[in-house]
């Protein structure tokens, strides 16, 4: 019965563990989401042109009412045209989003489909000069450009998108992430190319663009899958400092205004996630940007940009067992990426997640053999990518109640064999005596 008691609690730890991670990524992935839609909405008209009122929207880090290069008649109207654009006020927007969301980064980037050089020249006149002097410089590319141009095939001289990353929430992170090219970097390409394609089917009515939850079974994950049709769409897991963003310029703090308290009463402190930019794993979410308002025929407009969310996993993992419990576990990640030549890509990271904080341990797999038989694993799709992502759970010596449950088929086994060996002792005394 304690043995039955003890692995139900387990099983609880576990399930509490993984629901408690998908709702974390479901709240990023909304985020990005009604960000994308601030562009598309806000931005984008039928005709194509882009009319803001900017007259109560403080400037962003970038843009002003005195370097709009594109004003039009009057102060208080800004017109432009895609993929001009530079939404006043993006910091505190973006911010406040990440406020939500509790991700690190946030991000819009144009889609440049041979105009690299014009959207540089209003790139330079719009900048502001805390960054004046990095766009000046022109589109950065990622060093892994050669390979991002191998994954697909192609040759140097092919003509290729652009993508470079314009707004950056928060401010901090501007200067190091802005102008980077993530059409150059691998983990972002793969991403970005998945959702053009999803968008060409979408458009070629090869998949449904809207979305109904009546008449089939849904699941959680399915959720990041809003009513407009598109789903997030994920990248597979990547070091932090691979991100193009100087992400631990901006720790999350998990501090939560409702104080929790134990049975003895003693306020429950929380921690903060790690800020060094190399010992975790993030994952980025993208989402499609497009050139007209979903209210204005946006379901067959053209994507004119993305926006995106950069998250660790510490940051997500800490948030998991709080208030829990005295209990650790240790937590493998695992993403699985199809790649365009059919091929996979898998990574993984092992993290030892305990009340209230969390700690990455390495990357790869990372488990130890006498708790091997404790794992409980699984697995999430997400709609409409080639991507998935595993959490393995299993016990360690220090999960407090499951001390008793991880012991017990060895104590067993030992009063077993003294039962037997005193059975052996009994026997041969009494057939001594008998004797």
């Amino acid at each position: 019965m304690e043995r039955d008691v003890l692995k139900n609690q387990y099983l609880e730890l576990s399930t509490i563990l993984v629901t408690t991670t998908l709702r974390c990524i479901q709240d990023k992935a909304a985020s990005v989401r009604a960000l994308s839609k601030m562009y598309s909405g806000i931005l984008g008209t039928e005709t194509g042109d882009n009319v803001l009122r900017t007259a109560n929207h403080p400037p962003s880090v970038i843009a002003s009412e005195e370097t709009l290069a594109c004003a039009a008649e009057n102060r208080f109207n800004w017109k432009n045209t895609w993929p001009n654009v530079t939404m006043p006020g993006y910091d505190s927007i973006g911010s406040a989003m990440l406020v939500v969301s509790q991700s690190r980064a946030a991000v819009f980037a144009p889609l440049l489909d041979g105009n690299g050089k014009d959207w540089e020249k209003y790139a330079a006149d719009t900048a502001l000069p805390p960054v004046k002097g990095v766009v000046s410089g022109g589109i950065r590319t990622s060093t892994s450009a050669e390979l991002s141009r191998n994954l697909q095939g192609e040759s140097s001289s092919t003509p290729k998108l652009q993508v470079p990353a314009w707004q950056i929430a928060p401010e901090e992170l501007t200067e190091g992430g802005i102008m980077w090219d993530y059409y150059s970097h691998p983990p972002y390409r793969v991403v970005i190319d998945r959702i053009l394609e999803w968008k060409k089917d979408v458009d070629a009515g090869l998949v449904s663009g809207g979305y109904t939850r009546h008449g089939r079974s849904m699941s959680s994950h399915q959720d990041m899958k809003d009513a407009a049709g598109a789903p997030g769409f994920p990248t597979e897991l990547m070091p932090c400092s691979d991100t193009l963003l100087p992400l631990y310029l901006n720790p999350v703090s998990i501090d939560n205004p409702i104080m929790l308290t134990n049975s003895e009463g003693e306020k429950a402190q929380r921690s903060l996630a790690s800020d060094g930019g190399d010992e975790d794993m993030c994952t980025a979410i993208f989402y499609p940007v497009y050139a007209a308002s979903p209210f204005e025929g946006g379901s067959t407009s053209d994507v004119a940009g993305f926006a995106a969310e950069m998250f660790s996993w510490t940051d997500v993992l800490q948030e998991t067992l709080a208030s829990y419990g005295p209990h650790e576990v240790r937590v493998v990640l695992e993403s699985k990426l199809k790649l365009p030549d059919g091929t996979y890509s898998t990574k993984a990271a092992t993290y030892i997640v305990e009340d209230y904080s969390a700690t990455f341990l390495q990357t790869g797999r990372a488990t130890e053999s006498q708790y091997e038989w404790t794992m409980l694993s699984y697995t999430f799709q997400v709609p409409d990518n080639d991507i998935s992502y595993t959490i393995e759970v299993y016990a360690t010596d220090h999960v407090g109640y499951l001390q008793t449950y991880v012991k017990e088929p060895m104590f067993l086994i030992i009063i077993a064999a003294l039962f037997f060996l005193l059975s052996v002792i009994v026997f041969f005394v009494y057939d001594y005596f008998v004797k």
